[in-house]
């Protein structure tokens, strides 16, 4: 048995992706492939970060791609479903031009809400989707941790900035505002934290934390500058433009977070390991009411009105 998922989107999809995919592949002893295509375009280039830490997996190759993803398309899957093997069968050799194999599964997300079928998938399996709840992977916990290791050393200024982290009452601040704000359809669905938002978590954990530092993570720093008074108690990481592989590494090892709707200080927060540790994180993670909130963070996270 083989394991294929699709990976796309930023490191915190791509780790979403990866940590379903795993645990399936640990559930029954099989393989881990990822298939990597979608970064192909030139305008994806350099979002693949996945590989910045010590996860273990195989790409697939092309070919694996091609039988399993058409070895069972919607058509044929439907076939299949109603008992109609012999039709799928000739169907996929006219086009396709080879047997179809009895134990493949094509699996695209079916909704944003955690999918208990897809823990009892069997046989070769291609997983299509962004598998956003941490109920596919909880049982895996520690050997993710252990993955999210830098391959690299460390520069000086992250290691300084590291020193800082955990040295003090860290939190760790994520805003993202870019894209959720640039992009139509993100702000439909997603929209931002508003400042308000921030405000109330950061006077929460003024009034449940000693001296807290915070540590600001966002992909608008200019925005940053403008509305916090940085000095002693907030600070601004600003170094890791364009590699936010390290912003993630430095996120993880604070103390308490405050995150952003963002798969990417959800992951910062959930790879913690401090002890009675504080997370705050949006109460609505969707503007868009077609989505469910309900799977979205661990029941023991605070949950904060966003607007």
């Amino acid at each position: 048995m083989v394991v294929i998922v699709k990976l796309m989107g930023g490191l915190g999809n791509q780790l979403f992706q990866y940590a379903t995919g795993k645990a399936l592949a640990e559930r029954h002893g099989a393989s881990l492939k990822v298939d990597l295509s979608w970064y192909e375009r030139d305008d994806r280039q350099g979002a693949f970060q996945l590989d910045r830490f010590l996860f273990a997996f195989e790409v697939v190759t092309p070919e694996e791609i091609k039988r399993l993803k058409h070895g069972t398309s919607s058509v044929i899957s439907l076939l299949r479903h109603y008992g109609q093997d012999q039709i799928a069968g000739h169907l996929f050799s006219v086009t396709h031009g080879s047997t179809l194999p009895q134990n493949l599964t094509y699996y695209p997300e079916r909704a944003i809400d955690f999918d208990p079928a897809v823990m009892d998938l069997s046989g070769d399996v291609y997983l299509d989707g962004f598998w956003q709840c941490e109920n596919y992977f909880h049982s895996l916990r520690r050997e993710l941790l252990s993955g999210f290791q830098l391959r690299d050393e460390i520069d000086k200024k992250n290691r300084d900035i590291l020193t800082s982290i955990t040295s003090s009452g860290s939190v760790c601040l994520h805003i993202r505002r870019g894209d959720y704000l640039s992009d139509s359809s993100a702000t439909r669905i997603h929209g931002i934290c508003s400042p308000a938002y921030y405000e109330r978590a950061i006077t929460y954990l003024k009034d449940v934390l000693h001296n807290p530092t915070f540590f600001i993570f966002s992909n608008d720093p200019a925005w940053v500058r403008e509305r916090f008074d940085l000095g002693t108690r907030f600070v601004s990481v600003e170094n890791n433009q364009g590699a936010g592989y390290m912003d993630l590494y430095l996120m993880k090892h604070c103390n308490h977070f405050v995150i952003a709707n963002s798969t990417f200080s959800w992951w910062g927060a959930w790879l913690s390991e401090a002890k009675d540790n504080v997370v705050i994180g949006p109460k609505q993670w969707f503007s868009s009411k077609e989505y469910n909130d309900a799977d979205r963070m661990p029941a023991s996270w605070v949950r904060m009105e966003k607007r």
